[in-house]
Protein backbone atom coordinates (compact mmCIF):
# COMPACT_ATOMS: atom_id res chain seq x y z
CA UNK A 1 0.00 0.00 0.00
CA UNK A 2 1.40 3.39 -0.96
CA UNK A 3 0.88 6.29 1.42
CA UNK A 4 1.27 9.42 -0.66
CA UNK A 5 -0.36 12.22 1.29
CA UNK A 6 -1.77 12.95 4.73
CA UNK A 7 -5.42 12.21 5.37
CA UNK A 8 -7.68 14.49 7.40
CA UNK A 9 -7.55 13.43 11.06
CA UNK A 10 -10.77 12.85 12.97
CA UNK A 11 -9.14 14.41 16.03
CA UNK A 12 -6.92 17.39 15.45
CA UNK A 13 -4.66 16.77 18.44
CA UNK A 14 -3.04 13.56 17.12
CA UNK A 15 0.71 13.87 17.55
CA UNK A 16 3.42 13.01 15.05
CA UNK A 17 5.42 9.96 15.98
CA UNK A 18 8.58 8.41 14.58
CA UNK A 19 7.20 5.02 13.51
CA UNK A 20 6.24 3.90 10.02
CA UNK A 21 5.62 7.42 8.76
CA UNK A 22 5.39 10.78 10.45
CA UNK A 23 2.47 11.53 8.14
CA UNK A 24 0.30 8.75 9.57
CA UNK A 25 0.33 8.67 13.36
CA UNK A 26 -1.79 6.06 15.10
CA UNK A 27 -3.30 6.38 18.54
CA UNK A 28 -5.98 8.87 19.49
CA UNK A 29 -4.64 11.08 22.29
CA UNK A 30 -7.70 13.36 22.29
CA UNK A 31 -8.61 14.43 25.81
CA UNK A 32 -12.35 14.86 25.23
CA UNK A 33 -14.64 14.20 28.18
CA UNK A 34 -14.93 10.45 28.42
CA UNK A 35 -17.82 8.96 30.41
CA UNK A 36 -16.85 8.32 34.01
CA UNK A 37 -17.92 5.10 35.71
CA UNK A 38 -20.36 5.72 38.57
CA UNK A 39 -22.01 2.43 39.53
CA UNK A 40 -21.33 -1.29 39.13
CA UNK A 41 -24.43 -3.17 38.05
CA UNK A 42 -23.15 -6.71 37.60
CA UNK A 43 -20.47 -8.89 36.14
CA UNK A 44 -21.27 -10.30 32.70
CA UNK A 45 -20.84 -13.82 31.37
CA UNK A 46 -18.02 -14.59 28.97
CA UNK A 47 -14.31 -15.15 28.74
CA UNK A 48 -13.37 -11.46 28.77
CA UNK A 49 -15.08 -11.06 32.19
CA UNK A 50 -16.72 -7.79 31.20
CA UNK A 51 -18.77 -5.80 33.71
CA UNK A 52 -21.98 -3.85 33.23
CA UNK A 53 -21.29 -0.35 34.52
CA UNK A 54 -23.39 2.79 34.68
CA UNK A 55 -21.72 6.13 34.01
CA UNK A 56 -22.35 9.46 35.65
CA UNK A 57 -24.38 10.37 32.56
CA UNK A 58 -26.82 7.56 33.35
CA UNK A 59 -25.86 5.43 30.34
CA UNK A 60 -24.84 1.83 30.84
CA UNK A 61 -21.96 0.06 29.12
CA UNK A 62 -20.63 -3.45 28.92
CA UNK A 63 -17.02 -2.69 29.84
CA UNK A 64 -14.01 -4.79 28.90
CA UNK A 65 -10.79 -4.04 30.75
CA UNK A 66 -7.30 -3.57 29.38
CA UNK A 67 -6.01 -6.41 31.57
CA UNK A 68 -8.82 -8.82 30.67
CA UNK A 69 -7.91 -12.55 30.55
CA UNK A 70 -8.13 -12.81 26.76
CA UNK A 71 -5.74 -10.07 25.62
CA UNK A 72 -5.35 -6.30 25.71
CA UNK A 73 -5.70 -6.31 21.92
CA UNK A 74 -9.33 -7.40 22.05
CA UNK A 75 -10.20 -3.83 23.04
CA UNK A 76 -8.52 -2.62 19.86
CA UNK A 77 -10.28 -5.33 17.84
CA UNK A 78 -13.65 -4.30 19.26
CA UNK A 79 -12.98 -0.63 18.51
CA UNK A 80 -11.84 -1.20 14.92
CA UNK A 81 -14.57 -3.69 14.04
CA UNK A 82 -17.36 -1.54 15.43
CA UNK A 83 -16.09 1.41 13.42
CA UNK A 84 -16.01 -0.71 10.26
CA UNK A 85 -19.54 -2.00 10.89
CA UNK A 86 -20.77 1.54 11.38
CA UNK A 87 -19.26 2.49 8.01
CA UNK A 88 -21.04 -0.51 6.41
CA UNK A 89 -24.36 0.24 8.16
CA UNK A 90 -24.46 -3.13 9.93
CA UNK A 91 -26.18 -2.67 13.32
CA UNK A 92 -23.90 -2.84 16.35
CA UNK A 93 -24.06 -1.02 19.70
CA UNK A 94 -22.28 2.35 19.95
CA UNK A 95 -18.95 2.33 21.75
CA UNK A 96 -16.97 4.63 23.98
CA UNK A 97 -13.96 4.83 26.26
CA UNK A 98 -15.11 4.44 29.85
CA UNK A 99 -12.96 6.01 32.52
CA UNK A 100 -12.52 4.03 35.74
CA UNK A 101 -11.06 6.31 38.39
CA UNK A 102 -8.96 5.20 41.34
CA UNK A 103 -11.74 6.30 43.71
CA UNK A 104 -14.39 4.36 41.79
CA UNK A 105 -12.32 1.18 41.87
CA UNK A 106 -11.56 1.58 45.56
CA UNK A 107 -15.27 1.99 46.29
CA UNK A 108 -16.20 -1.03 44.15
CA UNK A 109 -13.94 -3.92 45.18
CA UNK A 110 -16.32 -6.38 43.48
CA UNK A 111 -14.99 -5.20 40.13
CA UNK A 112 -12.31 -7.75 39.45
CA UNK A 113 -10.93 -10.31 37.03
CA UNK A 114 -10.72 -13.89 38.23
CA UNK A 115 -7.46 -15.61 37.30
CA UNK A 116 -7.48 -19.01 38.95
CA UNK A 117 -7.72 -18.33 42.68
CA UNK A 118 -6.58 -14.72 42.28
CA UNK A 119 -8.83 -11.68 41.99
CA UNK A 120 -7.24 -8.78 40.13
CA UNK A 121 -8.76 -5.33 39.77
CA UNK A 122 -8.45 -3.42 36.49
CA UNK A 123 -6.06 -0.51 36.39
CA UNK A 124 -7.47 3.03 36.60
CA UNK A 125 -7.86 4.61 33.18
CA UNK A 126 -9.82 4.19 29.96
CA UNK A 127 -11.40 0.87 29.05
CA UNK A 128 -13.64 -0.31 26.23
CA UNK A 129 -17.38 0.18 26.59
CA UNK A 130 -20.22 -1.11 24.40
CA UNK A 131 -23.55 0.60 25.01
CA UNK A 132 -26.15 -1.49 26.86
CA UNK A 133 -29.74 -0.86 25.85
CA UNK A 134 -31.37 -0.49 29.24
CA UNK A 135 -35.15 -0.42 29.56
CA UNK A 136 -35.49 -2.60 26.45
CA UNK A 137 -36.30 -6.28 26.09
CA UNK A 138 -32.99 -7.81 24.98
CA UNK A 139 -32.30 -11.46 24.19
CA UNK A 140 -29.00 -13.16 23.38
CA UNK A 141 -30.76 -16.15 21.83
CA UNK A 142 -33.83 -16.75 19.68
CA UNK A 143 -35.12 -20.25 18.89
CA UNK A 144 -35.35 -21.24 15.24
CA UNK A 145 -39.11 -20.72 15.09
CA UNK A 146 -38.62 -17.01 15.89
CA UNK A 147 -35.77 -16.29 13.50
CA UNK A 148 -38.23 -15.26 10.79
CA UNK A 149 -39.26 -12.38 13.06
CA UNK A 150 -35.80 -10.77 12.83
CA UNK A 151 -36.51 -7.65 10.80
CA UNK A 152 -32.91 -7.29 9.61
CA UNK A 153 -31.99 -10.99 9.22
CA UNK A 154 -30.06 -10.19 6.03
CA UNK A 155 -27.51 -8.34 8.17
CA UNK A 156 -26.33 -11.82 9.17
CA UNK A 157 -25.20 -12.19 5.55
CA UNK A 158 -23.40 -8.86 5.79
CA UNK A 159 -21.68 -9.68 9.07
CA UNK A 160 -20.55 -13.03 7.66
CA UNK A 161 -18.76 -11.11 4.89
CA UNK A 162 -17.09 -8.89 7.51
CA UNK A 163 -16.22 -11.84 9.76
CA UNK A 164 -14.46 -13.52 6.85
CA UNK A 165 -12.68 -10.35 5.80
CA UNK A 166 -11.46 -9.53 9.31
CA UNK A 167 -10.60 -13.11 10.24
CA UNK A 168 -13.01 -13.75 13.11
CA UNK A 169 -11.93 -17.00 14.80
CA UNK A 170 -14.91 -17.02 17.16
CA UNK A 171 -18.55 -17.80 16.40
CA UNK A 172 -20.78 -14.89 15.49
CA UNK A 173 -22.50 -13.26 18.49
CA UNK A 174 -25.61 -11.11 18.38
CA UNK A 175 -28.29 -9.67 20.61
CA UNK A 176 -31.94 -9.19 19.69
CA UNK A 177 -33.92 -6.14 20.72
CA UNK A 178 -37.66 -6.76 20.77
CA UNK A 179 -39.83 -4.14 19.11
CA UNK A 180 -43.52 -4.96 19.24
CA UNK A 181 -43.96 -8.03 17.01
CA UNK A 182 -40.43 -8.29 15.64
CA UNK A 183 -36.77 -8.23 16.66
CA UNK A 184 -33.79 -6.16 15.60
CA UNK A 185 -30.42 -7.93 15.58
CA UNK A 186 -27.29 -6.09 16.68
CA UNK A 187 -23.87 -7.65 16.26
CA UNK A 188 -21.67 -7.81 19.37
CA UNK A 189 -18.42 -9.30 20.71
CA UNK A 190 -15.80 -8.64 18.06
CA UNK A 191 -12.75 -9.34 20.21
CA UNK A 192 -11.62 -12.35 18.20
CA UNK A 193 -11.36 -10.57 14.89
CA UNK A 194 -7.83 -10.68 13.44
CA UNK A 195 -7.25 -13.95 15.27
CA UNK A 196 -7.88 -12.37 18.68
CA UNK A 197 -4.68 -11.32 20.40
CA UNK A 198 -2.47 -12.92 17.76
CA UNK A 199 -3.29 -10.51 14.93
CA UNK A 200 -2.95 -13.16 12.27
CA UNK A 201 -5.37 -14.83 9.89
CA UNK A 202 -6.17 -18.53 10.07
CA UNK A 203 -9.10 -18.90 7.72
CA UNK A 204 -11.33 -21.88 8.44
CA UNK A 205 -14.82 -22.48 7.01
CA UNK A 206 -16.55 -22.64 10.40
CA UNK A 207 -15.00 -19.45 11.76
CA UNK A 208 -17.38 -16.51 12.14
CA UNK A 209 -20.60 -18.47 11.65
CA UNK A 210 -23.75 -17.87 13.66
CA UNK A 211 -24.48 -21.02 15.64
CA UNK A 212 -28.02 -21.40 14.24
CA UNK A 213 -27.57 -22.46 10.57
CA UNK A 214 -31.28 -21.79 10.00
CA UNK A 215 -30.35 -18.10 9.63
CA UNK A 216 -28.65 -18.93 6.30
CA UNK A 217 -31.38 -21.20 4.89
CA UNK A 218 -32.50 -18.74 2.17
CA UNK A 219 -29.05 -18.10 0.70
CA UNK A 220 -29.09 -19.19 -2.95
CA UNK A 221 -26.13 -17.47 -4.60
CA UNK A 222 -23.23 -15.12 -4.08
CA UNK A 223 -25.61 -12.29 -4.96
CA UNK A 224 -27.24 -12.67 -1.54
CA UNK A 225 -24.05 -11.24 -0.04
CA UNK A 226 -24.34 -8.00 -1.94
CA UNK A 227 -23.97 -5.12 -1.39
CA UNK A 228 -21.57 -6.08 1.41
CA UNK A 229 -19.04 -7.92 -0.76
CA UNK A 230 -18.79 -4.93 -3.05
CA UNK A 231 -18.52 -2.53 -0.12
CA UNK A 232 -15.73 -4.58 1.45
CA UNK A 233 -13.90 -4.95 -1.86
CA UNK A 234 -13.96 -1.16 -2.25
CA UNK A 235 -13.58 -0.24 1.42
CA UNK A 236 -11.62 3.05 1.35
CA UNK A 237 -8.01 2.82 2.50
CA UNK A 238 -8.36 6.33 3.89
CA UNK A 239 -11.24 5.20 6.08
CA UNK A 240 -9.23 2.25 7.38
CA UNK A 241 -6.43 4.61 8.30
CA UNK A 242 -8.85 7.00 10.00
CA UNK A 243 -10.25 4.13 12.05
CA UNK A 244 -6.79 2.93 13.05
CA UNK A 245 -5.81 6.44 14.12
CA UNK A 246 -8.91 6.69 16.29
CA UNK A 247 -7.83 3.77 18.49
CA UNK A 248 -7.17 5.11 22.01
CA UNK A 249 -3.43 5.49 22.45
CA UNK A 250 -3.45 3.96 25.94
CA UNK A 251 -4.47 0.60 24.47
CA UNK A 252 -1.61 0.35 21.96
CA UNK A 253 1.41 -0.05 24.24
CA UNK A 254 3.93 -0.51 21.44
CA UNK A 255 1.56 -2.06 18.89
CA UNK A 256 1.65 0.86 16.46
CA UNK A 257 3.78 -0.84 13.81
CA UNK A 258 1.85 -4.10 14.18
CA UNK A 259 -1.37 -2.16 13.64
CA UNK A 260 -0.02 -0.71 10.41
CA UNK A 261 0.89 -4.19 9.22
CA UNK A 262 -2.65 -5.24 10.04
CA UNK A 263 -3.99 -2.45 7.81
CA UNK A 264 -1.85 -3.73 4.94
CA UNK A 265 -3.22 -7.25 5.40
CA UNK A 266 -6.81 -6.03 5.50
CA UNK A 267 -6.36 -4.11 2.27
CA UNK A 268 -5.10 -7.25 0.53
CA UNK A 269 -7.86 -9.40 2.01
CA UNK A 270 -10.66 -7.20 0.65
CA UNK A 271 -10.46 -9.02 -2.70
CA UNK A 272 -10.21 -12.46 -1.06
CA UNK A 273 -13.47 -12.28 0.89
CA UNK A 274 -15.70 -13.57 -1.91
CA UNK A 275 -13.63 -16.76 -2.16
CA UNK A 276 -13.97 -17.31 1.60
CA UNK A 277 -17.76 -17.08 1.25
CA UNK A 278 -17.78 -19.45 -1.73
CA UNK A 279 -15.90 -22.01 0.35
CA UNK A 280 -19.09 -22.37 2.43
CA UNK A 281 -21.60 -22.96 -0.35
CA UNK A 282 -21.60 -26.77 -0.23
CA UNK A 283 -21.80 -27.11 3.56
CA UNK A 284 -23.71 -24.13 4.95
CA UNK A 285 -26.18 -23.08 2.28
CA UNK A 286 -28.58 -25.92 1.41
CA UNK A 287 -30.50 -23.82 -1.14
CA UNK A 288 -27.38 -22.74 -3.07
CA UNK A 289 -28.00 -22.81 -6.80
CA UNK A 290 -31.70 -23.54 -6.46
CA UNK A 291 -34.29 -21.28 -8.03
CA UNK A 292 -37.10 -19.76 -6.01
CA UNK A 293 -40.25 -21.79 -6.76
CA UNK A 294 -43.07 -19.92 -8.43
CA UNK A 295 -46.41 -19.72 -6.67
Amino acid sequence: MKLTRPVQLEYSCAQKTNFHSDLYPIGNKETYRKPNAARLIRKMRGGSQAHLIETKRGTQYVVKFQNNPQHRRILINEWITTSILQHLNIPTPPINEINLSTIFLRENPKIHIQLGFKEIQPEPGEHFGSLYFKNKAIFDFLPDFLLHKIRNFQDFYGILVVDKWLGNVDSRQAIFVRRRNHYLAKMIDHGYMFGGGEWNFTDAPRHGLYFRPEIYKDVRSIDDFQPWLEKVKNFPETELLRIMRSVPAAWLQGDEDALFRLVDRLIVRRSQTERLILDLKDTLFPQWGKTIPTQ
